[in-house]
């Protein structure tokens, strides 16, 4: 009983958490705004230690960054590149999240962290403009419905992305 009753109150927490997320991606048409809120709102929810996300240009070179951090201090530039790692890649284009474990160098000498990446696409019409990163200690990981819950905010980021790129088309044909 205690149990069902634990998995009902997640399931209530997480569904008031995508809805705070796309009630406010939703209402932005400023990509910047969409992804910040997305990163923001996703590390305190699922209490991350840091998350980041990347939107691609022409190229799948990463243009924009924007970032949520809990650590005490300043996290490093992400040490996987997904050029560095073509399988990521393909599995990602595909639409699928990846997570896996990995050993972090510390700023301190012979020591180093575990911990677990959770990567998502954000993919628009079955290209990937970007990716949702999420960290936390490896001993903590990433459950099935935390990864649905990330898929569902990416969807909403690519749908929301896509509406503030049409936006700003059509705003540039207004004024010429």
């Amino acid at each position: 009983m205690q149990e069902r009753t634990f998995k009902l109150q997640r399931a209530l927490q997480f569904e008031a958490l995508l809805k705070r997320i796309i009630d406010k991606v939703r209402d932005s048409l400023d990509e910047s705004q969409i992804l910040q809120t997305a990163v923001q709102e996703l590390g305190r929810g699922l209490k991350a230690n840091y998350c980041d996300t990347e939107i691609y240009d022409q190229q799948k070179i990463s243009v924009t960054h924007y970032k949520y951090n809990t650590y005490t201090y300043s996290k490093p530039k992400r040490l996987i590149a997904l050029a560095d790692i073509p399988e990521a890649h393909r599995i990602l284009c595909l639409g699928s999240c990846l997570q896996f474990c990995q050993i972090v160098p510390s700023s301190y000498p012979s020591t180093q962290n575990q911990q677990s990446t959770l990567v998502c696409p954000i993919i628009d019409d079955q290209e990937l403009i970007g990716d949702l990163w999420l960290f936390r200690h490896a001993e903590e990981g990433f459950d099935e419905f935390e990864i649905r819950l990330v898929e569902q905010v990416a969807n909403q980021c690519a749908i929301a992305i896509r509406q503030a790129r049409l936006y700003r088309v059509a705003q540039t044909q207004v004024q010429e």
